[in-house]
């Protein structure tokens, strides 16, 4: 009986939130493609997903998802900011 409970407990703990589940495929869907760029992670930070692109000569380029538009904005650009990441 414990043992039940305590399988029953640990796997409805481990359940994958749906909403945040459906947020990411949501914002994968719509994920555009960068020119130039190779997408190198998606983040979440806070409230905001975000996407890292790197380009061959070490540049990183941010793109945020708004929720309201189901699209991404383009944001902050690094010189170097991939310095090392395709060695």
């Amino acid at each position: 009986m414990i043992k039940t409970l305590l399988i029953i407990l640990l796997l409805t703990g481990c359940a994958a939130d749906k909403k945040y589940t459906e947020r990411w495929i949501a914002s994968l869907e719509t994920l555009p493609r960068v020119e130039g760029y190779v997408v190198t992670g998606i983040f979440e930070l806070g409230k905001n997903l975000y996407a890292q692109h790197c380009d061959s000569k070490g540049n990183q380029q941010w793109l945020r998802y708004k929720d309201e538009t189901h699209s991404w904005k383009i944001g902050k650009y690094v010189t170097g900011g991939c310095a090392g990441w395709n060695d």
